[in-house]
């Protein structure tokens, strides 16, 4: 009998889930820093706040898959889809939050994503 899901491709889907949960937690955290601009101290508004609270949950999903995916795999090939974070906040900057990113943005990302990839490349040699 075949499992359709194998070790191996837990551990990469639980690595997507963390990324996922850790991109969300990073709108989440952008949304909240627009709202709370002017309250940053107040914290009844803090302890209220809808986005604070999704944070909160999305933060403490991306630790829980996280920790599945370091059971399952290697950190080196773990850390390998960290990468996937770095382009799509530059495109939440753009797609969601309606900013202007520059090209020192693009280059920043394509270096942290470079150096990963070369990372990645010489932990597999």
């Amino acid at each position: 009998m075949t499992h359709i899901l194998t070790i191996k491709h837990s551990g990469i889907l639980a690595a997507l889930a963390s990324v996922f949960c850790q991109s969300l937690a990073f709108i989440f955290m952008k949304t909240a820093s627009r709202e709370l601009a002017g309250d940053l101290f107040c914290l009844r508004y803090i302890i209220v706040n809808f986005n604070i609270w999704m944070i909160v949950i999305f933060v403490v999903l991306q630790s829980y898959f996280w920790q599945i995916t370091l059971r399952k795999m290697k950190l080196v090939h773990a850390y390998f889809y960290t990468l996937l974070i770095y382009p799509a906040l530059l495109l939440f900057s753009i797609f969601i939050f309606g900013e202007n990113i520059s090209l020192n943005n693009v280059i920043g990302t394509m270096l942290i994503t470079l150096g990963l990839v070369f990372n990645y490349r010489l932990q597999n040699e």
